[in-house]
C-alpha cells in the first residue's frame, strides 16, 4: 500500500534559496535513500542537488547536471562515514530499457549511497518503492514552489 508519510512545502525566490533548501533537506537523507526530482527545464533540480551534495560535504562547484554523461558519482560524508552520491539525469533517455542499460537499478538499491534522479518522470510506472519525491512548480516572477514528500510502499516507516 502506498502512503505519503511526510510533506514539506517551500517557496524559493532565488537560486540560493533552492540550494539552501537542498542543504537542509540533506539532513533528512541517509545512505540507501532515493530522491526523485520532477519539474521542467530550468526549475531548479540541479541547483537543489548541489545543496544536497553540499550537505554531505561535497563542494557544490563540482556538481553539475549529468544530462550527457547520464550519471555522476560524488564522494560525500555523513559524519566520518563515506557516502556515495549517485546523481542521474534521465532527460535524454526514452525508455526503461535505456535506464536499465546504464545500471540504474543497482545504484538505486545501493544501501551505502544516496541516489538522486532528475527527470524521474521517465520512469513512468516503474517508479515504485519507498522514496523521496521532490516536485518543482514555476510560479510568477521566477518563484519556484518546491514540494518534498516521503512515500512508503511498505506502510508507515
Amino acid at each position: 500500500m502506498k502512503r505519503k508519510i511526510s510533506d514539506i512545502s517551500r517557496l524559493s525566490r532565488s537560486e540560493q534559496d533552492t540550494r539552501l533548501a537542498g542543504l537542509h533537506f540533506a539532513e533528512k537523507l541517509k545512505p540507501g535513500d532515493t530522491v526523485y526530482f520532477f519539474g521542467g527545464l530550468g526549475c531548479g533540480k540541479t541547483v537543489m542537488v548541489k545543496g544536497i551534495a553540499e550537505g554531505f560535504g561535497v563542494s557544490p562547484d563540482i556538481v553539475n547536471s549529468p544530462t550527457f554523461a547520464l550519471m555522476n558519482v560524488y564522494r560525500g560524508w555523513r559524519g566520518n562515514i563515506p557516502v556515495n552520491i549517485s546523481h542521474f539525469d534521465f532527460y535524454r533517455l526514452g525508455s526503461l530499457r535505456e535506464i536499465e542499460e546504464i545500471g540504474f537499478w543497482e545504484y538505486r538499491d545501493d544501501e551505502e549511497a544516496v541516489c538522486l534522479v532528475e527527470w524521474a518522470e521517465r520512469l513512468g510506472d516503474a517508479l515504485a518503492g519507498t522514496r523521496w519525491e521532490v516536485r518543482f512548480a514555476l510560479g510568477q516572477d521566477g518563484f519556484r514552489g518546491i514540494e518534498v514528500g516521503y512515500i512508503s510502499e511498505e506502510g508507515v516507516v
